[in-house]
């Protein structure tokens, strides 16, 4: 069965455990492949959200000896410093700080079943005065085709700089509407003395 809803704007960026606002989106427009472009959310904690844009750097097969044991994708986050402020607009200051999230999978069947396998990320500050002080991981695989799957998850997993985590899991998931596979990352960033903005990027190659 092909995925029939491909032509559409790939659904949330999201995991069926996590909660996100509707205009968090990846834009799918090359039979389902992975997108070129997805979009995170940088929030003030004044009630002000701006979209981040991620940019894939990095795709394709995982080797284990000498055959394909999966694929990989890559994106990273950009984030600026301008007037003691973090914002998403280049053109306004200096680099802060570029995190990396990666989710690693497995495929089999048609339509295409996924099997996430791992997670891992990183980041780098690029100014003096931005520093993360939490970061949080959920990811999953999550669906009911063609097996019903919820508990294929973990929640707010308080993770360190260069991350690495196998999920352990064992169920695959079909590419069907209600299904999740992928993760989030949440960090809080902090400039200067007091001021913090949470950042939350996301890498799903199954959207609900």
């Amino acid at each position: 069965m092909k995925r029939g809803f491909c032509a559409l704007l790939a659904a949330i960026m999201l995991l069926l455990i996590t909660d996100v606002p509707s205009n968090v989106y990846a834009v799918d427009t090359d039979s389902c492949n992975l997108s070129q472009t997805v979009y995170a959310e940088l929030d003030d904690g004044a009630g002000n959200v701006e979209l981040v844009s991620g940019r894939l750097v990095d795709s394709g097969a995982v080797h284990s000896s000498s055959k394909i044991d999966g694929a990989i994708a890559t994106y990273a986050f950009d984030l600026y410093a301008a007037d003691n402020t973090l914002t998403t607009k280049d053109s306004d200051g200096a680099a802060a700080s570029t995190v990396y999230l990666t989710i690693e999978y497995k495929t089999k069947n048609t339509p295409t079943e996924y099997l996430l396998t791992r997670v891992s990320g990183y980041w780098k500050i690029h100014v003096s005065n931005v520093q993360v002080t939490q970061a949080y991981l959920n990811y999953g695989c999550n669906g009911s085709f063609p097996q019903i799957v919820q508990n294929q998850y973990v929640n707010d997993r308080s993770v360190n700089n260069n991350f690495s985590y196998t999920t352990g899991f064992t169920k695959y998931v079909a590419d069907v509407i209600g299904s999740a596979v992928g993760a989030n990352l949440r960090l809080t960033y902090k400039m200067g003395t007091s001021r913090t903005w949470s950042f939350r990027l996301y890498n799903n190659i199954v959207t609900p």
